[in-house]
């Protein structure tokens, strides 16, 4: 339903979404859940992921923004996906924090 509605190349928000996952999956106690929302407004539509032990957000922020490694794995598609997500419109938010877990959002600009 986002594709039809949201304004996003659909491969690298795929790539991205699945990025997230496998960083929030992959952290995640035996047992644990993740959590993944989706919401829809009349101007945005909003991609909630979250769960996790976490990290902490220095080392999130230098792994995504400041390291020649975001340019590999799941960081470096979620790099990737960042970068082109302003060119949709859209806000990529995260944060993280050691025991609290990750958490991930993507706001996309509604055409309709």
């Amino acid at each position: 339903a986002i594709s039809g509605f949201a304004i996003a190349d659909p491969k690298l928000l795929t790539e991205m979404v699945e990025a997230m996952l496998r960083i929030v999956i992959a952290d995640c106690a035996p047992g644990e859940a993740v959590k993944v929302e989706l919401s829809e407004a009349t101007e945005r539509t909003r991609i909630t992921i979250s769960g996790g032990i976490g990290m902490a957000f220095e080392r999130l922020y230098a792994a995504l923004e400041l390291s020649e490694a975001a340019s590999h794995g799941p960081f470096g598609s979620i790099a990737r996906g960042m970068g082109a997500a302003l060119g949709w419109g859209a806000v990529v938010s995260y944060s993280s924090q050691v025991g609290k877990g990750y958490r991930f959002a993507i706001e996309l600009r509604r055409i309709g």
